[in-house]
């Protein structure tokens, strides 16, 4: 047998193996780099969040001072007293 056909045969394996490689280093790379975007969607996403839950916060707050001007108004309008206000909202509030 011909040493360079020898040569040739063993050089194959290696071509596929070194092709293999490559292959699973651009897998790696890929998955690398979309674990990154993913966090930084994440970090960014969540500036988001934080103002979506304060202006939630707010909203719910002001419904709350918006409940209590109505009810006071109803109190003032069936009579009650200031002393009979600060209990109602106290235990109301509380």
């Amino acid at each position: 047998m011909d040493s360079d056909s020898s040569v040739k045969i063993s050089k194959a394996p290696i071509q596929v193996s070194v092709a293999r490689d490559v292959i699973g280093l651009g897998v790696i790379a890929k998955c690398f780099i979309h674990s990154i975007l993913v966090l930084v969607k994440w970090k960014s996403s969540r500036a988001k969040r934080e103002i979506l839950n304060e202006r939630e916060r707010l909203r719910n707050e002001a419904i709350r001072i918006r409940n209590a001007a109505q009810m006071a108004k109803l109190a003032r309008q069936f009579g009650f007293s200031q002393d009979e206000m600060k209990t109602l909202f106290r235990n109301r509030l509380s």
